[in-house]
């Protein structure tokens, strides 16, 4: 197999790479800090990640909220009860997709 076809799956691989890092963090993650691990780990782009942020959050498995007494109104993400139950499928499929590289 061609090693550059995984690439076609930046969006996909985005979606599920987005879950695991929500997941390491349960307190939620801002979506500025996001973007940064996205790109320093994974190479992934803002574009991909707000297509799938978008995506996650419709398909409710992860939320967005702002913290009602931070003045700077920032945007957090955190699993939804959905979320956790697909944690382990989704772990499991991000790690299969990082060996397959």
């Amino acid at each position: 197999m061609d090693p550059h076809t995984l690439d076609e799956l930046d969006e996909p691989s985005a979606s599920l790479r987005i879950i695991v890092e929500i997941s390491n963090n349960p307190q939620g993650v801002i979506v500025t800090n996001l973007y940064k691990i996205m790109k320093d780990s994974y190479d992934v782009g803002r574009t991909a990640v707000d297509t799938s942020r978008r995506a996650l959050i419709k398909a409710e498995i992860i939320t967005e909220y702002r913290n009602e007494f931070d003045r700077y109104n920032i945007k957090i993400l955190a699993l939804t009860p959905l979320g956790y139950a697909i944690l382990p499928k989704i772990t499991e499929m991000a790690e299969l997709i990082e060996k397959s590289r």
